[in-house]
């Protein structure tokens, strides 16, 4: 499980940093050969877009997610540390942890917007 300590480095993290951070534990779970850092950030996003909806019918509907945003007093590192434990079960931590940080960033609120049960 994600810690409020880690989810708060990687919300100091660069945006590239984070990208290549899930390219790399993607490639690493599948066993591919080491890329360089652009193949692997090109390869994060396009996971990332090719899996949008299915992470957000993980994240969106889920009561943890509606509990979070519904409290004013909720930080940035109990959203990231509550998105990971959700989609934790189907992704390697370091690609949920990033996965996380990077919907948190974008705003969970703008994510879920448009998901449709």
């Amino acid at each position: 499980m994600l810690s409020a300590a880690e989810a708060s480095a990687l919300l100091a993290r660069t945006e590239d940093d984070l990208w290549e951070l899930v390219g790399d534990g993607l490639n690493s779970a599948f066993g591919a050969t080491p890329m360089p850092k652009r193949h692997l950030i090109e390869a994060a996003k396009k996971w990332f877009d090719d899996n949008y909806q299915s992470l957000q019918g993980k994240i969106c509907p889920h009561p943890i997610v509606a509990r979070l945003l519904s409290d004013e007093t909720s930080d940035d590192v109990s959203i990231v540390v509550g998105i990971a434990s959700i989609i934790s079960d189907s992704l390697t931590g370091i690609v949920a942890a990033g996965v996380s940080v990077l919907i948190v960033r974008r705003g969970c609120r703008m994510f879920c917007a448009d998901y449709e049960e």
